[in-house]
């Protein structure tokens, strides 16, 4: 099995973040969304990486949201509002700065940036399922303003070597 490369984690990274933080988007319906609940909207505070891999020209590197931005020059990644829905669905917002990126990260990750995805929360995992059925599982906690979840994945470096990674997202509610 071929293993992601750093463009792919940042990519994949960024999609897997989407579906967690869209919910709620529309208007008043009436209904009262517990503080702790998935379902709203939401925007990526941080991407950590543990332990750090090896980024030329940048090093060891743990904070993958500032690293995706110094290397691709673009705050996509931060303009992107991702809404949690109450039928399971998550969608998001298609930032300008995002244009350049969505292709790459379809290809990559399996979510489309301008398509709808799903979720579901099963205690503490959370799965999201993206338009081509790839799926993702992670373990999260929501708070009423802060939304974290953390999966394994293996990461090759730009020098080839695998590492086992720690990839935690960290969301604010918006």
């Amino acid at each position: 099995m071929r293993q992601p490369r750093i463009t792919q984690l940042f990519t994949a990274a960024i999609l897997l973040a989407l579906p967690l933080l869209l919910a709620n988007c529309g208007g008043d319906s009436g209904t009262t969304v517990a503080p702790t609940s998935i379902e709203g909207n939401w925007k990526i505070a941080a991407i950590k990486l543990n332990p750090g891999i090896d980024v030329s020209p940048l090093g060891k590197v743990t904070d993958l949201l500032t690293a995706y931005g110094l290397l691709r020059t673009t705050t996509c990644l931060t303009d992107v509002t991702f809404m949690f829905k109450s039928d399971g669905t998550v969608t998001s917002t298609n930032p300008t700065s995002c244009k350049d990126n969505i292709a790459e990260i379809k290809q990559q990750t399996g979510i489309d940036l301008a398509g709808t995805n799903k979720w579901s929360l099963a205690g503490d995992q959370l799965t999201l399922t993206a338009s081509d059925n790839t799926k993702l599982t992670a373990t999260s906690t929501v708070t009423s303003g802060a939304m974290v979840w953390t999966y394994k994945r293996v990461i090759k470096d730009l020098n080839g070597k695998d590492s086992s990674q720690d990839i935690t997202f960290e969301y604010k509610r918006i």
